[in-house]
């Protein structure tokens, strides 16, 4: 899923792209919160537009930022989903992946020992134990299988047991699929993530144009200049101030 591909209206979408990796903002407070600020902003500022007017914030603004709004609010909601659904399909891979190397192990072990004095099957054995890597894996399990199978006699001898070969072929064959689509829902995540904060980015100016000229127009009204100000940061100022240390 990619979640650039929501209804979002053309002219706002082409903007929201245009945003380069250099000028993304990426969020400081959760987007949760700062939505609920900008939503505040919206109504504050309503009241204020006279006198916002005098440097060039309108009612235009206004509308332009309750459209922004909806937008990051979309978006955000499309990513929280995203990344609990991409979540469960981590667990899955590194469970299976889990599963491969406690059978690789397994497989070793046995082998290891049961081809000790055969030099050509030991070296195969030491060379699967080398690179343990995930797609290597993967590889090493079909070779173990293929190579198990055809030394029987040597396996039966530590009493191998031999429905751990069809383990590994059956493994091998899921692992390599799993691990395809692992590696594209990594670059999706990303992908998705930098499209989530080109929102971000695309409402914080627009915040940060009203909430400038309203800290300008008010600077000298604290009643109005409050609402210009992020009410997440007030809150913690104020709740710094109350749980600051009396000095003796």
């Amino acid at each position: 899923m990619n979640i650039a591909e929501l209804p979002i209206p053309e002219n706002a979408l082409n903007a929201i792209e245009s945003i380069s990796i250099e000028n993304i903002i990426e969020p400081t407070i959760p987007i949760d919160t700062y939505l609920q600020d900008a939503e505040n902003l919206v109504l504050w500022a309503k009241d204020d537009l006279k006198e916002l007017a005098k440097v060039g914030i309108n009612q235009q603004h206004i509308n332009e930022l309750g459209v922004r709004i909806d937008i990051c609010r979309k978006v955000q909601t499309k990513w929280i989903h995203y990344k609990e659904t991409q979540s469960e399909l981590d667990k899955s891979w590194k469970k299976e992946l889990q599963t491969g190397k406690d059978l690789m192990r397994e497989l070793l072990h046995y082998f290891g020992y049961a081809f000790r004095n055969d030099h050509n099957l030991s070296k195969k054995v030491k060379n699967a134990r080398k690179n343990d890597r995930h797609h290597a894996l993967i590889q090493n399990l079909s070779n173990l299988a293929v190579i198990g199978h055809a030394n029987k006699e040597l396996l039966k001898k530590v009493s191998f047991n031999f429905t751990l070969l069809d383990k590994a072929d059956e493994l091998s064959s899921q692992l390599g699929p799993l691990s395809a689509k692992f590696k594209g829902n990594k670059l999706l995540v990303h992908e998705n993530k930098v499209f989530r904060d080109k929102t971000y980015t695309y409402l914080k100016l627009c915040i940060d144009e009203i909430r400038d000229a309203g800290k300008f127009v008010f600077r000298d009204n604290k009643k109005r200049l409050r609402g210009y100000m992020l009410a997440y940061y007030l809150k913690k100022n104020a709740e710094h101030r109350t749980n600051k240390p009396v000095l003796p």
